[in-house]
Parts: C-alpha cells; structure tokens; sequence
C-alpha cells in the first residue's frame, strides 16, 4: 500500500492536474504551441504513472465513488480537430496488411482527461488504494494506450508545423 504522501504518488497528482488544468484553459491562439505543451504534459504524466508501484485494488472500496467531472468534448473537438492513425499492435510486424484504426484526437483527449478525473475523485474520496491501481494498473492496461498514441500525434503535427515554418523562412 501506497501512503498518500508518497513522493512518486503526488507527483503523478501533479502531472494530473496539469494536464487537466491544460485542456480546461482551452487551445491558446497558438495550436502548435497547445500542442507542444499537451505533448509535455503527457510524457510527464507517463513517466509519473511508471514511477508508482504496482498494487491491487481493495474489493472493499468501490470501484467509483463519485461522478468526475467530465470533458467538454465539443470544446476539444473545435480546438483539436484532427485524425490520425496508430496500428493497434504496433509491436508485432505485420504479416499482410495492416489495420489501422483512424482515431480522433479530441476524443483521445477527453477519455484521458475522464481517467484522470476518476482518479483524482477516488484519490479525493481517500480510497488510495483504488486510486492508485486505477494510476498504475489504468495507464498499463487502458489509458496509457492513448496517452502514447496522442503523444505520437501531436509529435508529429510539432514536427511537421516546423518544417512548414522552416520552409517559409527559407
């Protein structure tokens, strides 16, 4: 069991809350650097849901004690409205042709904000233990998926905006 004065616990609060408070401001005038700061974001809330511990839930707590806030998904989608493709197995080489899914970045955007505002509630409601497995067993098994997908995304859009910027100058 985690204390919930843990350094590695409070520091994916922190990550949390900073990518919530990110996609709450809403998209600056300046998308690239929107982007740019998401892509931050996210790696920090990667690298602090890797620092926590593996646990398991408590089957006393329930699985969810309050409704979170939830994203204002037709903000995101006027602000990010983009599409992108991610292999769903990207670690196996694919035999014939692969399938990919054409994901919607947005949406990605919301459904991570959702788990962290789940986690955040159970953390609130003090079932720790819930909180934490949702943290650590979520971002294995559920959310971290996204988490890297939408990282890759918006690298890529960084990435491009620059050169085009690049090839303006020149």
């Amino acid at each position: 069991m985690i204390d919930s004065n843990d350094p590695t616990w409070q520091a994916f609060l922190a990550a949390a809350k900073d990518y919530i408070e990110l996609l709450d401001k809403g998209g600056g005038s300046d998308l690239v650097e929107t982007c740019a700061d998401l892509h931050s974001s996210l790696l920090e809330l990667q690298l602090a849901a890797l620092d926590l511990p593996e646990t398991t839930a408590n089957n006393e707590d329930p699985a969810m004690v309050t409704e979170a806030k939830r994203a204002d998904r037709a903000k995101l989608a006027q602000t990010f409205d983009m599409r992108y493709v991610m292999p769903e197995q990207v670690l196996v080489i694919p035999t014939g042709l692969a399938s990919a899914e054409v994901r919607v970045l947005s949406e990605d955007l919301a459904d991570i904000y959702d788990a962290m505002q789940d986690i955040l509630a159970l953390n609130d409601q003090r079932y720790l233990d819930d909180a934490v497995w949702q943290a650590r067993g979520g971002y294995i098994e559920d959310w971290g998926y996204l988490v890297v997908s939408v990282q890759a995304a918006l690298w890529k859009y960084i990435a491009e905006a620059a050169i085009d910027a690049e090839e303006q100058n020149a």
